[in-house]
């Protein structure tokens, strides 16, 4: 009995230690790690100060938050700001939060760095790889993609012609970001 109850005990020690991990590293719909859409840029630098916070901006000149540790790039937010030169601006409202590191994954267990024939598996086959027509952004949709999630890949989809739209991708694709928008919809940023 005895070796029964101990065989338990660490049983549950470990799955609390894998899921306390896990929740640390979780995507959903309004929540990347730590990180909640609808929180300021104060608070988010508050709840992880280990971190490092920098203005940062997209290819449009979009003004962002970059959100790094130990030199790498983990997070870019878009907390509504204009300007791409102005500082940090603590009070600003986080809208979006774009995952780039591939210890961040959905519960499923996709995240950057994912084969999407790894993601198909997941959620179905691909519905449809979209190329936006700003910057050539492309954006994957699978037949049950996570709501409020969209994932982002970059010189995967086979286009024919002129179309900017597919199913079809290339062998060895991955996923490259997640983009968190937090209230059901999905976002291209």
């Amino acid at each position: 009995m005895k070796r029964i109850l101990l065989f338990a005990t660490f049983i549950f020690s470990i799955s609390i230690f894998v899921l306390g991990n896990q929740a640390g590293t979780l995507v959903t719909a309004g929540k990347a790690g730590p990180f909640k859409v609808g929180m300021t840029v104060g608070e988010a630098k508050a709840v992880s100060p280990d971190y490092k916070y920098s203005r940062t901006s997209d290819g449009e000149g979009i003004a962002l938050v970059a959100v790094e540790k130990a030199g790498k790039l983990i997070f870019t937010f878009y907390a509504g700001e204009e300007d791409p030169d102005a500082p940090l601006n603590e009070k600003a409202v986080i809208e979006h939060i774009q995952v780039w590191d591939s210890a961040f994954k959905t519960k499923e267990g996709v995240g950057p760095g994912t084969p999407i024939k790894d993601a198909e598996v997941t959620y179905g086959k691909v519905k449809e790889i979209m190329l936006s027509e700003i910057e050539a952004r492309e954006y994957i949709e699978f037949m049950n993609s996570p709501k409020a999630i969209t994932m982002r890949i970059e010189g995967a989809g086979i286009f024919e012609g002129s179309s900017r739209k597919t199913a079809k991708y290339r062998s060895g694709a991955k996923i490259r970001s997640l983009i968190i928008n937090g209230d059901g919809t999905e976002t291209n940023v």
